[in-house]
């Protein structure tokens, strides 16, 4: 945002955005897993 409004530098801005797309990358990473795990777990027989 402050790089936006003129107030950060490019460097700042870079870094922001490499954090917000690890923070993405992540949080899909950790869906997926979710996701596999209740899969095999409706799988499995009663």
């Amino acid at each position: 945002m402050r790089a936006l409004t003129g107030q950060g530098g490019v460097a700042e801005a870079v870094l922001a955005v490499s954090r917000a797309e690890l923070a993405l990358q992540t949080a899909v990473a950790v869906r997926d897993r979710v996701v596999s795990a209740y899969q095999d777990v409706m799988r499995m027989p009663i």
